[in-house]
This record gives C-alpha cells, structure tokens and sequence, in this order.
C-alpha cells in the first residue's frame, strides 16, 4: 500500500494522510493510506512514535485481552477496553470512549440491559454489515455489552445524532482497522 498500490483490488487510486507532528495522550501518531476504488485502508506507525515507550504500554498482538488496557500517559482515569473485532458479521468502523470529557444532553438517558439496573453506557460504536450501507451505532456498556442499538443511513448522520446526545463524543471517535 505505501508503493502507491492496493493489495486488495490493485487499484493505484491510493492516498495518504501524513500523522501530525504533535498528537495528544493517549494518541499515537498514525500514518494512514486509503484506497479510493475499492475503500481499502491501512495505518502505520509514524516514524515519529516512539516503539520502545509502546512496547512498555501496549499488549502483544494475540494475548487475551482481561484487563482493560490503560494509557500510559494517563494511568489515573481513564481506562479504554478495546472492543471486540466485530459484532457478530458486522465490521466495527469506529468507536469510542463516553466518559468525563462527554456531556450527555436531555436527550441522553441511562440504559438497561435484562435484570440489571439503568445506568450510562461507557462505550459507542459504529459498525456495518456485509454488502449494507446503513450505520448501526450502538451504546455498550463497559464490557461492550451492546446496550441499545439505532440504524443511520450513513455514517455522518450516525456521528451527528451522537453529537445531539453526548457533546463532545464525536471528537473522540477512534476509526478501528479490524
């Protein structure tokens, strides 16, 4: 993909969007190349991270993740559990923390899963079924148990009802490569 070609469809429709010199904690400064034709994307490693600091705060690929994973950059509070690959044959476009840097809007209320008692979901996802164009954006709760679920015709109208219920979620949206 970094040639200019995409292994997926061959396509030399390929375009990058560089990492920005500065990213915030608990970001990582990520290259990142797309395929116009077919949609394709991948995500490198700027050259500007530093992998060794990585190493000492990531899993390795494949272990089982059992406890959330913590930033160190922010050990203190805020805890991101990575969400599962998929949602049964849906693909998982992005997804993010609602924690302390949300405001939920009237229109925000707690939710209940069967047998347990309402309160805030901790996580929103966007995912996409095989061969549909419709969103599914889905509220979790700490597990990723999916708490409620609503259906968008497109993704931008996805991120602007979440946007109306959670000020400030849509920011920090992660897109998910799985």
């Amino acid at each position: 993909m970094r040639d200019g070609t995409c292994p997926k469809c061959g396509s030399n429709q390929v375009f990058f969007h560089p990492a920005p010199a500065a990213v915030p904690a608990p970001d990582v400064a990520l290259d990142r190349y797309a395929c116009m034709a077919c949609g394709y994307a991948e995500t490198y490693l700027s050259p500007l991270v530093d992998r060794a600091a990585l190493r000492d705060s990531w899993q390795a690929a494949g272990a089982r993740i059992t406890e959330p994973l913590l930033s160190a950059a922010q050990p203190s509070t805020r805890t991101i559990r990575l969400p599962p690959m998929q949602f049964g044959t849906a693909r998982i476009l992005a997804y993010g923390p609602l924690d302390d840097r949300v405001n939920p809007t009237p229109l925000a209320k707690p939710l209940r899963t069967m047998g347990s008692a309402a309160s805030w979901p901790a996580y929103v996802a966007f995912y996409q079924y095989p061969d549909s164009h419709e969103v599914h954006r889905c509220y979790c709760d700490s597990r990723w148990t999916i708490l409620q679920q609503d259906v968008f015709p497109y993704m931008s109208s996805a991120i602007a009802a979440l946007d109306l219920e959670y000020q400030g979620a849509a920011s920090l949206l992660i897109p998910f490569g799985g």
